[in-house]
């Protein structure tokens, strides 16, 4: 698995690194040597964020935390993308080996797995989209007060998506070829 690990507002000292890749050796043998992860600490005042991202064949595996101790955070997000697989376990089934998920993912006791729920739509909108510069699709974002909005970029003819973030500033997702 390429791994990597890059600190924000830390620098991020060797031993902390050779934890990460030994936890993540773990998940290897789910994902073999051509899967990507990409470990990011971030320190906030006395707070600490792990984000981990595990991509594969083009399925993303995301989960972060924050707490007092970067050593804490990552034990919590190592359960919340056991957690994620788990609930992709069928999906997974059939990619790996059967039994191999299995003795990385006990079921511990106490602990039900919920099926798959059916998904309703419960409403659908069809919409115009123009093009506009991102400036003008914030502007759109904020007066409608959705958290989220898609327009077409006018510069490359490209769908984006701009999104409001947890901390009030501003996300963009721009489709990648």
């Amino acid at each position: 698995m390429n791994t990597t690990v890059n600190g924000r507002k830390i620098t991020i000292d060797d031993s902390f690194k050779e934890l990460v890749f030994k936890k993540l050796s773990r998940l290897e043998k789910l994902f073999g040597p051509e899967a990507n992860a990409r470990v990011v600490v971030t320190k906030d005042k006395d707070r600490e964020t792990v984000e981990i991202t595990i991509s594969y064949k083009g399925d993303i595996y995301r989960a972060e935390d924050t707490s007092l101790s970067k050593n804490e955070s990552i034990d919590k997000v190592l359960k919340a993308l056991a957690r994620q697989m788990r609930k992709h376990k069928t999906r997974l089934a059939k990619r790996f080996r059967s039994g191999s998920l299995d003795d990385f993912l006990p079921i511990t006791e106490g602990e039900n797995i919920e099926e798959s729920p059916a998904y309703e739509i419960v409403k659908s909108k069809e919409f115009a989209i123009k093009p506009m510069s991102v400036e003008e699709a914030i502007l759109e974002l904020d007066l409608l007060g959705h958290p989220f909005f898609i327009f077409k970029d006018e510069i490359n003819s490209a769908i984006n998506i701009v999104y409001k973030r947890k901390d009030g500033k501003y996300g963009l997702l721009v489709p990648k070829d």
